[in-house]
């Protein structure tokens, strides 16, 4: 079950349906069913660059077994697109990144 972290300030709606939207994004991408993948939110109590210039950035992290790579790269570029729409920022403005675990408990 892949596990999904998204660090950015609370997006504009619901956190609870951005999280559920990820996930079944995810889950889709690798062809799991919708309750396949895990997502939680960690807020950022504020976000600024060196000048002091607020600009929403969203980073996520994917923690999951290793998959083949075009499997990883359709899963993280619909991930970048349903982030982007869920905290309202463009696709640039998400980092994503796959992290292999060493084993999957499920």
């Amino acid at each position: 079950m892949p596990f999904i972290t998204v660090t950015a300030e609370p997006p504009p709606g619901s956190t609870a349906r951005a999280c559920t939207h990820i996930a079944r994004t995810v889950a889709e991408a690798l062809g799991l069913p919708p309750g396949g993948a895990f997502a939680q939110h960690v807020s950022a109590a504020a976000a600024c660059d060196g000048d002091g210039d607020t600009t929403r950035f969203v980073v996520v992290d994917i923690y999951g077994r290793s998959r083949p790579e075009n499997a990883r790269s359709a899963a993280t570029a619909a991930l970048r697109t349903s982030a982007a729409e869920q905290w309202d920022c463009p696709p640039d403005n998400v980092y994503v990144q796959w992290h292999t675990a060493a084993s999957d408990p499920h």
